[in-house]
């Protein structure tokens, strides 16, 4: 299965198209993102040619049924520059590794969003809760110190580019840059785009143990504050035991 494509289901003739990219490796979006007039969505990088088929389906009470017979075709490269590359396999797997560093990266910038309203939650909870005391507040005090060194490893430091001085390219951004390039040629992967490829890749295997310790240290927190009683937070299943 290379990719599923929506189609109204509604009464009447209705047309959907695959762009002939594989899925985008941007996180699930729920409403709709208000993007500048420049800004593509997220794609996924092209298919390669060759032979292809579709199959309708309906998706049902859960459960998606298969609808007549899959139609074969076959998907054609135009051979109308000299820049193409003529070995697109190696292509899409770079394509493909980039897309892969994207989609972990930009979902840890997502989670770190979530752990940072976690924090304020617990922050306040701490307050409200007479049986944690120093030890809870110090260990709360870690797991921001620590989710702070994750948010300028993956985004930069903005107290440093907020003053319009010159800071180094976050893992983020230089991933980003990456992928948005070579999302779209069909050319032979340029040195420069490599290397910046290896130096997000680097950065990026040294926050992510980071980004798991953090998790693990607030879901425990978490756990200790919910036996001390303290009010619900996200993230946190109540515990209760009748009487």
């Amino acid at each position: 299965l290379v990719r599923q494509v929506a189609a109204a289901s509604s009464a009447g003739l209705h047309r959907s198209a695959w762009d002939l990219r594989l899925p985008a490796p941007g996180p699930v979006e729920l409403e709709e993102v208000d993007r500048p007039s420049w800004a593509e969505p997220p794609k996924g990088p092209l298919a390669l040619p060759g032979s292809y088929s579709a199959q309708l389906a309906v998706l049902r009470d859960g459960v998606l049924a298969e609808v007549g017979t899959a139609q074969q075709f076959r998907v054609k490269a135009l051979e109308n520059s000299p820049e193409i590359t003529e070995d697109r396999r190696e292509l899409q797997a770079f394509q493909l590794k980039a897309a892969s560093l994207q989609r972990a990266v930009v979902g840890s910038v997502s989670l770190t969003q979530e752990m940072d309203r976690r924090v304020a939650f617990l922050r306040a909870a701490l307050a409200a809760t007479p049986t944690a005391g120093d030890e809870e507040r110090a260990r709360l005090r870690s797991a921001y110190a620590l989710l702070s060194q994750v948010k300028i490893a993956l985004n930069g430091d903005r107290t440093i580019s907020s003053r319009n001085e010159s800071a180094p390219v976050s893992t983020a951004s230089r991933i980003s840059s990456v992928y948005s390039a070579v999302s779209s040629i069909q050319s032979p992967v340029g040195a420069m785009l490599r290397e910046s490829y290896a130096v997000a890749a680097t950065e990026f295997s040294e926050t992510l143990p980071l980004i798991q310790q953090l998790a693990r240290e607030l879901a425990s927190l978490e756990n200790d504050l919910e036996l001390k009683g303290a009010p619900w937070t996200p993230g946190r299943v109540p515990q209760w035991e009748a009487r």
